[in-house]
């Protein structure tokens, strides 16, 4: 099965069994004047996650992105993970509280990095709009998710990708995980009916993007756009009220 325009969602450790790695596969080539919410999240070796402005001072990505990383910066109005826009140094890092590495079930999977320097607000560099407090996000809504996750293998996309899913019902999504991972209350599913695609590693912490908001945190999943495991995203409306309480603005 070819990988090329495969894109993430996976934790930032490799998993023994079974693999839970987020991977986006079918995406298209995409361009930051159309996203100009996605990052890129760095640590000294380079790209290792994606994130989403939600102010000029702060980003939104996943907890499981962070665990055991220093030195942090993000990449902002490029559409390549190793040039061009704006880089700007993470000064500091809030997990969400009830979020638990050692279980490694995902739940909680959402953190806020807050910048040393704002960035230049333009026409490649916006904040998203995030849901209102426990919006709901109905079954089949068309959603948008963008990363420079792994094309190959140990390999991640030089070009910002995007792919076009839709969301799964919630019951299924947790039927068909039964026995491989939990889906709580605070995450919710997307996949594609009749082809092959989804998010992949170096893409966790990105963006899930439906009805003009931030809608999901790219979180985990089971293989590499296999059927029946749809990629699973952190719920951003169940954290909307933590979101406002936790940004000094």
């Amino acid at each position: 099965m070819s990988r090329s325009l495969c894109f993430l969602f996976l934790a930032s450790k490799i998993l023994a069994n079974p693999d839970l790695n987020g991977r986006i596969i079918g995406g298209t080539p995409a361009h930051v004047y159309k996203l100009p919410y996605q990052v890129s999240l760095q640590n000294e070796e380079g790209h290792m996650c994606g994130g989403s402005i939600i102010h000029k001072s702060y980003i939104l990505t996943a907890a499981h992105c962070l665990i055991g990383e220093k030195k942090l910066s993000i990449r902002a109005g490029s559409d390549f993970h190793d040039k061009g826009g704006t880089v700007r140094q993470v000064c500091a890092v809030t997990i969400h509280n009830k979020y638990n590495d050692d279980k490694e079930d995902y739940d909680y999977d959402i953190a806020i990095l807050k910048l040393c320097q704002d960035l230049p607000l333009g026409d490649k560099i916006l904040p998203v709009a995030l849901p209102t407090f426990n919006e709901i996000i109905k079954d089949g809504t068309p959603v948008l998710t963008s990363g420079w996750g792994y094309t190959e293998k140990n390999v991640l996309s030089p070009q910002l990708l995007q792919v076009a899913l839709v969301t799964v019902n919630q019951t299924t999504c947790r039927n068909n995980y039964k026995g491989v991972g939990v889906i709580t209350g605070r995450m919710f599913c997307a996949g594609c009916k009749n082809k092959l695609c989804d998010s992949c590693q170096g893409d966790s912490g990105g963006p899930l993007f439906a009805n003009r908001k931030l809608m999901g945190v790219v979180s985990w999943g089971y293989g590499c756009a296999m059927k029946d495991f749809p990629g699973v995203y952190t719920k951003v409306a169940k954290f909307r009220k933590w979101i406002r309480k936790e940004i000094k603005i």
